[in-house]
């Protein structure tokens, strides 16, 4: 091939294997595969000269699979990554962005460095290549551990794919950018140098690899680029190719104005930015369906697995690692590697095959198998911090049974709380008082006498004992990432602003009434504004793991309205008012045996749904439970907002909130594209819609998908509930067109049994800005922990009630507040949610000694100026991400674990 001046391109062949742990074969069927690749890897890398590198998919949980099956090649594997032949890394594994979350894809980039480092390094390439998405924030997020590239096929429109192969991303922050490197023939191709036949590998003859080289090259050449180009050698989980270095030495040989270089994707990285000029600029999310589909629909692939995914989440940022931090205050050592491990648990499931649900039955066990895991061993790390806090703080006022509560998030929060207290006589406690004396609303218990056999742990010893024992419920405030006491004792219970009365409930700023089919009207009683929605949608569901479809002849909608069920409401003490309808929706069992339309056998839907409302509190909470015996369907509830003339909606996604157009682009504008733009899209804790005058922010809690739809009376905000579908993928989905996988039924996805959904509404004037509805969304999803105090006479080192952290700008979010990597202290992590600079104060409960900003490998970048126990941050821009920092004076002595006796009473411990 002739090039104009007689430049010769430069071309980096990469031989690599993109490595999904699991998909169409559980994880141990595909890691017998994967030791078998990386044995014939190591023998070619002892016996071939001319194989000068390989890049294992930008992740490092291969090695550690690897290696647990050989534990003898850690060295040879050192070697080879400390040389650079073998290129791992940034990433721990390689996640779903989306799903993921911002948080965690710092974990996974924080564990991939540290784990990476300790074979010999990680590459420094933002390497992301089969993601179904790709988040605004992932510019700022690869700049905060030194990575200023990006590697990626999925998530351009054909519009911008004009761009050519390299741009510029700039993050929502409006400084952190990076090289995105978009590769338009993807991360995997057929084998340059054999073919398979009869299953075994045969050469090809030079003229017919240079053939395919010669038409790949031709088909790269159109997309514009710096003067480099790259072509992969590797494929899903393919073998390396045993000579590629003389295909190499062949086509250096044989095809002219080109130069040829077996290399890295780092090789690469760097020689796009010495020659890159006048690159095109690219800001916020890269999500379309243009030259390759983007498989979105599995935002909502058995939903269980997402909301799985969040409560481990915000059980380990929201309570276990804040808590260990006030534990660690008193003494108790922070439990660095036991918290890695809960990560390294969560993050195996966040792998887009995983977390995405579009995987056989058995990947998606074992992830609930990791997933119960992580969560039982972040709680245990919570419970454990708190029955040392409570040997430590100070008695409350009132004597009695006491239990230590904690959480994370840095705002005042009340929490409904249920706890069985031991009592030491018959006689019922008749209200649950603070640590200052005051009384909470609390809904008191008949007292039980029970025979226990466990463990005392006053005496050391299991033994039979006769003990009083009273459950209690309450609702109590806890202060900003901190802890408080409650203590069972005896007074009245105060009054609060609820009541309910036939299928009406409400507090002194809302009213919530009831229909009979379950539906509610929700009225701002300040502002006389009014939204209809709780309404169910059921639609037929032809499609698979990676998108929801509909039929070529699509049956109308069943929906709950005019539906007749049973409505009752009640108040629960003085803590809570509810109203609760049971209805049955009659829908088809399946579809037919032909996927061509919905059965003709009818069963029912039952749902139980229940709005509450907590006094002084705006948001109005749901708690929908569905008894699935129907297979092959959609069901998503539905709130009318009112808001007629709206263009976007506004949605919280990873460290930003998007703001997305309602309507589809024109069908002109997507004509060319792999997969048709569809209406749900992705959200992290909400999405809200506003106007001029009124507004509605939706809240999940582990729901990730919605729509915006224009309805008669303005937008609707809808919310995907569940889907169940019958395989892996369908060659004839209608929606997508071909297949997306291998066509694998996949039974467990029909999710059959109970499904619960917990969502919420605040409807407000003004935008979610403007009305700070951010707050609610992140109450909601907070857990707090309660656990028993097993000890009469605390030292009284810490006090009784205490705050680790308060911020005092609520546009300051924090995604983690957590011990150092290194060293004794807190390291917080804020970004700016508002559309304006801010200037926030940190305030703790301990002394400081030195506060500096740092990267997101926690190496200092700048001291602070600080005061005894706060310091104000410089201003930080809006979605900014920024991580602090804060070293401390002891407030106590260590302790050793060995030295305390623990309780085995493990029920002891609840999140909420």
């Amino acid at each position: 091939m002739n090039r104009k001046n007689n430049r010769r391109t430069e071309v980096i062949v990469a031989s690599h294997t993109h490595w999904d742990r699991a998909w169409y074969q559980p994880f141990q069927n595909l890691r017998s595969r994967l030791v078998h690749v990386v044995d014939e890897l190591l023998e070619i890398f002892a016996t071939r000269d001319d194989f000068q590198v390989f890049n294992f998919d930008g992740q490092v949980v291969v090695l550690e699979d690897y290696l647990a099956i050989r534990p003898e090649k850690r060295k040879e594997i050192e070697r080879l990554v400390k040389t650079g032949r073998l290129k791992v890394g940034p990433w721990y594994v390689l996640a779903d962005e989306f799903l993921a979350g911002g948080e965690a894809l710092i974990r996974n980039l924080l564990i991939g460095h540290k784990v990476g480092n300790a074979f010999g390094g990680v590459s420094k390439v933002g390497y992301t290549p089969d993601s179904f998405g790709h988040v605004s924030q992932m510019p700022q997020i690869l700049n905060g551990f030194g990575i200023d590239s990006f590697m990626f096929s999925r998530g351009l429109s054909t519009k911008a794919a004009k761009m050519g192969q390299v741009f510029r991303w700039f993050a929502p922050d409006g400084k952190s950018w990076g090289h995105a490197g978009w590769l338009p023939k993807g991360d995997g191709m057929p084998p340059l140098t054999h073919v398979v036949e009869d299953g075994r590998r045969k050469p090809l003859p030079w003229p017919e690899i240079r053939d395919f080289l010669e038409e790949h090259l031709a088909f790269l050449e159109k997309h514009r680029h710096p003067g480099v180009l790259l072509v992969f050698s590797g494929n899903d989980h393919a073998p390396a190719e045993l000579t590629i270095g003389e295909m190499v030495k062949l086509a250096n040989s044989h095809l002219k104005g080109y130069r040829f270089v077996h290399s890295s994707f780092d090789r690469y990285v760097e020689l796009v930015k010495r020659k890159a000029r006048r690159l095109s600029s690219h800001s916020g999310e890269l999500r379309d369906g243009g030259p390759f589909g983007l498989l979105s629909g599995t935002q909502s692939s058995r939903m269980y697995l997402k909301q799985a995914n969040e409560d481990c989440k915000s059980t380990l940022t929201k309570l276990a690692e804040p808590v260990c931090c006030l534990a660690s205050l008193a003494g108790f050592p922070y439990p660095h590697a036991e918290l890695e491990h809960a990560w390294k648990k969560l993050l195996k499931n966040h792998p887009h095959d995983d977390i995405c649900g579009c995987s056989v039955d058995g990947v998606h066990r074992d992830m609930v198998t990791r997933f119960r895991n992580c969560i039982e061993l972040s709680e245990q790390l919570a419970y454990r911090s708190l029955y040392w806090l409570s040997h430590v703080a100070e008695k409350p006022v009132t004597d009695g049974p006491r239990v230590i509560a904690g959480h994370g998030l840095p705002a005042r929060k009340r929490y409904r709380f249920k706890h069985t207290f031991d009592i030491a006589d018959p006689k019922p406690r008749t209200a649950v008082v603070d640590s200052t004396g005051k009384p909470q609303p609390a809904v008191p218990g008949i007292v039980r006498k029970q025979i226990v056999h466990d463990w005392d742990i006053r005496t050391g010893s299991f033994r039979n004992r006769t003990q009083w024992q009273q459950e209690m419920e309450w609702l109590g405030e806890l202060p900003p990432c901190g802890y408080e006491q409650f203590v069972a004792a005896f007074g009245k219970n105060p009054a609060t602003d609820i009541s309910a009365k036939g299928g009406t409930i409400e507090n002194s700023l809302v009213r919530v009434k009831m229909r009979d089919d379950g539906s509610v009207t929700i009225t701002d009683k300040k502002t006389r504004l009014s939204v209809r929605g709780n309404i169910f949608e059921d639609n037929e569901d032809s499609g698979d793991g990676y998108d929801y479809s509909r039929l070529a002849k699509s049956p109308p909608t069943i929906r709950s309205t005019g539906m007749k069920g049973r409505v009752r409401s009640r108040l629960v003490g003085s803590l809570a008012a509810e109203v609760t309808c049971e209805l049955k929706m009659k829908i088809p069992v399946s579809l037919t045996a032909d996927h061509k339309a919905r059965s003709g056998k009818i069963v029912p839907l039952r749902i139980r749904t229940t709005a509450r409302l907590l006094p002084g509190e705006r948001r109005v909470e749901f708690h929908t439970i569905v008894d699935n015996n129907a297979r092959d369907h959609r069901l998503r509830v539905v709130f009318r907002s009112g808001v007629e003339r709206a263009e976007t909606v506004e949605v919280e996604g990873a460290f930003d909130v998007l703001k997305r157009p309602i309507d589809l682009p024109p069908k002109e504008e997507t004509a060319d594209w792999a997969q048709k733009p569809i209406p749900t899209k992705h959200q992290d804790g909400f999405v809200s819609v506003s106007d001029a005058k009124r507004g509605l922010t939706l809240i999940n809690r582990g729901l990730p998908e919605y729509e915006a739809r224009r309805d008669r009376g303005g937008v609707s905000l809808v919310l995907t509930l569940f889907r169940a579908f019958s395989h892996l993928a369908m060659d004839d989905h209608f929606e997508r067109g071909s297949a997306a996988g291998p066509v694998v039924p996949t039974p467990d996805a029909q999710c059959q049994g109970t499904c619960v959904a917990d969502y919420a509404v605040v409807l407000h004037k003004g935008n979610w800005e403007e009305a700070c509805t951010w707050t609610d969304a992140h109450a909601f999803n907070s857990p707090a922990g309660t656990m028993e105090a097993f000890t009469d006479s605390p030292s009284g080192k810490l006090p009784r009630i205490a705050s680790l952290l308060t911020i005092d700008n609520p546009a300051a979010v924090a995604s983690a507040i957590k011990g150092p990597e290194s060293g004794e202290g807190l390291a917080i992590r804020l970004w700016n949610i508002s559309s304006k600079p801010i200037s926030p104060t940190l305030t703790t409960m301990f002394r400081i000694s030195s506060v500096s900003i740092v990267d997101m490998l926690e190496k200092p970048l700048r001291r602070l100026k600080h005061g005894e126990r706060s310091v104000k941050l410089p201003g930080i821009r809006p979605k900014e991400i920024v991580t602090v920092l804060i070293r401390r004076r002891p407030l106590a002595p260590k302790v050793r674990s060995t030295d305390i006796m623990w309780p085995t009473c493990a029920g002891a411990f609840r999140t909420y």
